[in-house]
C-alpha cells in the first residue's frame, strides 16, 4: 500500500518525465548488485543498449518483496523504537 506522499512524489516525477525506481531497504542492503542490475535492465529497456547489461551478466536477478502494508509499516516502525530505546 502507498502513502499519499508515495503517491504525491510519484505524480510528481512522472509529470516531470522521470521513471520512477524503487528499492526496499532490505533489497538494497542484502543485494546491491542486483538492484544496479535491475537499473541497468530498464536503462536497457529504454536506450536498447545491450552493453548496458554485460556488466551484470553474473549478477543474479533481484529478488521481489511483497510491499509491505501500513499496518505492517507502524509494527517495523514501533519495533525500531522499542528497540533503539
Amino acid at each position: 500500500m502507498r502513502s499519499r506522499a508515495d503517491e504525491a512524489w510519484n505524480t510528481f516525477f512522472l509529470g516531470q518525465g522521470w521513471l520512477v525506481v524503487r528499492f526496499s531497504l532490505q533489497q538494497v542492503t542484502a543485494q546491491p548488485q542486483s538492484c544496479c542490475r535491475a537499473i541497468a535492465q530498464v536503462l536497457h529497456q529504454l536506450l536498447a543498449d545491450p552493453l548496458l547489461l554485460k556488466p551484470f551478466e553474473e549478477v543474479p536477478e533481484l529478488v521481489p518483496m511483497p510491499r509491505w502494508t501500513e499496518a505492517e509499516a507502524r509494527q517495523m516502525l514501533a519495533r525500531e523504537r522499542v528497540l533503539s530505546e
